[in-house]
């Protein structure tokens, strides 16, 4: 039962990570954009 609770937790840890790569991607690309037309 604690094993499947671990995994259980790393796979959600995981999948907030890889949300959390899009957004950083996402604003990046924002900034970049952003401080081409504000320029």
């Amino acid at each position: 039962m604690i094993k499947v609770g671990v995994l259980n937790l790393q796979g959600s840890v995981v999948e907030h990570m890889k949300i959390l790569e899009k957004i950083n991607e996402a604003f990046l690309i924002f900034i970049i954009i952003g401080s081409m037309y504000f320029k």
